[in-house]
């Protein structure tokens, strides 16, 4: 395409575009619908009418928060866009971007966090993911659980209900104490109490097993 084409291809599309601005400022939303469906229904037409508001809210930031309020008005569309985010989300750079904008806002994480467990709790292909994340920063998941006392507890406590509930991770559960076994000990003898504890709690399940072998012996 020469340049005096493309100069001249350029005019016409820019002389609807203006048009079509005319028309939608002069329409109410529902009449200004069908001219908006006239020009997005050309492949080509489309994806330049979206470059254009693109470059326009690029100089214009203020215009997204125009856009977004729009947007959340009209779920199909919602739901079509956070649909494309999310699986786009696999690509690192993308993921990198949308994680330092929750970041910036805790009150959003924390909330997108609670809904993201509910949703996957009974989806075990989701589980793993997050696990498999888990895994690659174990360090800094280690972190966000001692930001809270009552996190500590409420974790460990699930933790240990979850793994009685499967051999495999009982047993992955028994090499992780065992592979710390010397900072366990520390924490135990600097706490008389918990060695006192769970020596009585291995007392009475002793005594609560020897007592049903003898059960079953007699029948």
């Amino acid at each position: 395409m020469t340049r005096s084409r493309f100069s001249e291809t350029t005019v016409r599309r820019s002389a609807r575009a203006i048009l079509l601005s005319v028309v939608v400022a002069a329409c109410t939303a529902a009449a200004q619908k069908p001219a908006v469906e006239t020009v997005l229904a050309d492949d080509e037409q489309r994806i330049q009418s979206i470059e254009a508001v693109m470059r326009v809210t690029d100089e214009h930031p203020d215009y997204v928060d125009d856009l977004f309020v729009v947007v959340r008005k009209h779920p199909r569309t919602l739901n079509r866009f956070l649909d494309h985010t999310a699986r786009t989300l696999a690509e690192d750079e993308f993921a990198t971007t949308t994680a330092k904008h929750l970041a910036a806002h805790p009150a959003g994480l924390k909330r997108v966090m609670v809904k993201t467990l509910d949703e996957i709790s009974d989806d075990p292909e989701a589980l793993r993911a997050v696990a498999d994340a888990m895994v690659e920063r174990a360090h800094v998941s280690a972190m966000v659980i001692v930001q809270k006392e009552e996190a500590v507890r409420a974790l460990v406590t699930a933790l240990i209900h979850e793994v009685g509930k499967n051999a495999e991770a009982r047993a992955a559960f028994v090499r992780a104490m065992q592979d710390n076994s010397a900072p366990l000990a520390e924490i135990a003898v600097d706490n008389p109490r918990l060695i006192s504890s769970l020596t009585k709690a291995v007392a009475a399940l002793e005594l609560e097993r020897g007592k049903k072998r003898l059960e079953d012996s007699l029948k």
